[in-house]
C-alpha cells in the first residue's frame, strides 16, 4: 500500500542518475547498472545449479541482456546450462524437497495425508519448523539456503515432513513396493535418483530400517536426496 504522506518526492541521485523519486525510477537506475545483468543470472544460477561460475553464468547473463531482461528466458536459459552438466551440488530447501517427494511417490497430502482424512493441511507447521514457508520469506534477501538447512530442528521438521509423505504414499505405488523390498538399488531407481544411487552408508541404513513407510520415510531424508 502506498502511503503519498510518507512519501518523498524529491528528486534524488541513486546509483549514479539524477531525478530519482519514485519506485519506477528506482527501478530504471537498478536496471541501468552494467552490473545487474550479471548479478541476477549469478544468483539464478547459485539458486538452480550451485554454481557462480564465470563460464556458466556469463552466458546467462549475456543471453538474459539479448532477451531485454525477460525472466522467463532466463529461468529456461539456465536449467538447459542444468541439463547440459553445468551443475554442483545444491541442498535442496525443504519446500523444493517436499515438493520433489510428493511427485515422486504420488503421495497427496494436502489434507493431511489418509491418516487424517478432511483434517487441516499438516505440511505448513512443519515447513515453518523446517524454516521455509511459501511466499514468508525471514527478509527481503530471502531464505539463507546451503548449510542452512542442516540445523536440527530443520532437519526434525523434515523427517516429520517425510513420514507424513510416506504414509501418504499408496501401498501398490512402485516406491512403495521397493521400500517394502531388500534391494536399495530398486529403491533408489524408484525415487528417480541419478545411476550411482544410494552410498554405502545409506544403503546399510536402509536395509535394518523397517520396510514399507519407515523406510521410505529414511530414504527421503538420506544426503543423496537433500543434496540434489
Amino acid at each position: 500500500r502506498f502511503a503519498p504522506r510518507r512519501h518523498d518526492d524529491s528528486p534524488q541521485h541513486y546509483l549514479g542518475r539524477d531525478g530519482v523519486h519514485d519506485l519506477d525510477s528506482v527501478v530504471a537506475a537498478i536496471v541501468a547498472q552494467p552490473a545487474m545483468p550479471t548479478f541476477i543470472a549469478a544468483t539464478m544460477a547459485q539458486s538452480l545449479l550451485g554454481t557462480t561460475s564465470s563460464d556458466v553464468v556469463g552466458p546467462l547473463a549475456a543471453g538474459f541482456v539479448k532477451s531485454g531482461f525477460d525472466v522467463r528466458t532466463l529461468v529456461r536459459s539456465t536449467l538447459q546450462a542444468g541439463l547440459a552438466g553445468s551443475t554442483e551440488p545444491v541442498v535442496l530447501g525443504p519446500v523444493r524437497w517436499l515438493v520433489a517427494a510428493q511427485r515422486v511417490t504420488g503421495a497427496t497430502v494436502l489434507d493431511g495425508g489418509r491418516a487424517n482424512p478432511g483434517g487441516a493441511d499438516r505440511r505448513l507447521p512443519l515447513l515453518s519448523n523446517a524454516g521455509q514457508v511459501p511466499m514468508m520469506p525471514p527478509n527481503v534477501a530471502g531464505w539463507p539456503g546451503g548449510a542452512a538447512w542442516f540445523g536440527s530442528a530443520s532437519l526434525v521438521a523434515r523427517c516429520n515432513l517425510a513420514m507424513l509423505v510416506a504414509r501418504s504414499t499408496v501401498a501398490d505405488s512402485p516406491v512403495m513396493q521397493a521400500a517394502r523390498g531388500s534391494d536399495p538399488a530398486a529403491l533408489a531407481q524408484a525415487l528417480s535418483l541419478p545411476s550411482s544411487g544410494f552410498g554405502p552408508a545409506t544403503s546399510a541404513a536402509l536395509s535394518i530400517a523397517p520396510p514399507g513407510v519407515q523406510r521410505l520415510a529414511l530414504a527421503l531424508t538420506c544426503p543423496e536426496v537433500i543434496v540434489g
